[in-house]
């Protein structure tokens, strides 16, 4: 699925045919284990070449799922007009109900088996998220708004993705299929914009802190990374995060798996706070001369 997009996608034509002459997926219900490597090689292909699944979300790996609770949000936020301001706009509550799910399924791992979780509502659950991140990632999620504002939409649902590839399933980051998704990622975050005005509810300002945190895994060259930091340092400042605690409280807020997060929130902390600090300097020396 990682060769070449025209080879793989011969492949996928070649089982969709041999499949639907079959009766469809759905007619291996009886065969479960035969449909996850199928819907597998389906999500392979998808997530490598930024294209939606080509076999339907099945029944008969959609239930039973893990319990999830819908997490309270405040939200809008009245915009704030003048072109010095950037309003951060809301993501569609479909988006936040996957999240929601993916916090529990995340929560889930962590405290296995300790609390007896159902292995196959795990696996289920993290089946019927996928599916439905790889369904939107390659519709432009973006709406069309003015120029001081920004949609989230996009970064944070491929951010969501490349969370569950790295955190849940435990990929590689080096893996073929995530280049493209790493590149969408970086392109989708307002990266080239000062972020020490933006404007929005709590919930949406720290979305978009979340999806720069796990966005600094999509590029290696010092010149973006920086650039990445210094936007969080900026959300940081206007969130009032004065403190490591502060930092992964409102990052725990969203999605948050110890083993993955701890380490890459403990380096881009002393970051932030460098960063931070350079920039208070600055603004001392400018004052004083």
């Amino acid at each position: 699925m990682e060769s070449s997009f025209e080879l793989a996608s011969l492949h996928m034509r070649g089982l969709v045919s041999m499949i639907q002459l079959r009766g469809g997926l759905e007619n291996f219900n009886h065969l479960q284990t035969l449909q996850r490597v199928i819907t597998w090689a389906d999500f392979c292909f998808s997530s490598t070449w930024s294209l939606p699944p080509w076999f339907p979300l099945l029944d008969s790996l959609s239930q039973p799922l893990v319990p999830f609770d819908r997490q309270h949000r405040v939200r809008h936020v009245q915009p704030v007009m003048g072109k010095r301001f950037l309003n951060i706009c809301e993501p569609p509550e479909s988006l936040l109900t996957l999240l929601d799910m993916l916090r529990s399924i995340s929560q889930s791992i962590s405290l296995f088996p300790t609390i007896g979780s159902d292995r196959v509502a795990i696996s289920n659950s993290i089946y019927v998220v996928e599916y439905k991140l790889l369904s939107i990632q390659h519709l432009h999620l973006g709406r069309q708004h003015a120029k001081n504002q920004i949609d989230i939409s996009e970064c944070v649902s491929l951010a969501a993705l490349l969370y569950l590839h790295l955190a849940v399933r435990e990929l590689p980051l080096k893996a073929h299929r995530h280049k493209q998704l790493k590149e969408r990622l970086f392109h989708s975050l307002p990266h080239d914009q000062n972020l020490s005005s933006a404007v929005g509810s709590e919930t949406d300002l720290t979305l978009l802190l979340w999806a720069f945190f796990i966005g600094m895994d999509t590029t290696t060259r010092q010149e973006p990374q920086e650039s990445l930091i210094k936007r969080m340092s900026e959300l940081s400042t206007v969130l009032c995060l004065e403190k490591y605690e502060d930092f992964i409280s409102a990052l725990k807020t969203v999605l948050w798996m110890d083993q993955f997060c701890e380490p890459r929130a403990i380096h881009l902390w002393d970051e932030i706070t460098l960063r931070t600090r350079e920039t208070m300097q600055l603004f001392h020396l400018n004052v004083v001369y």
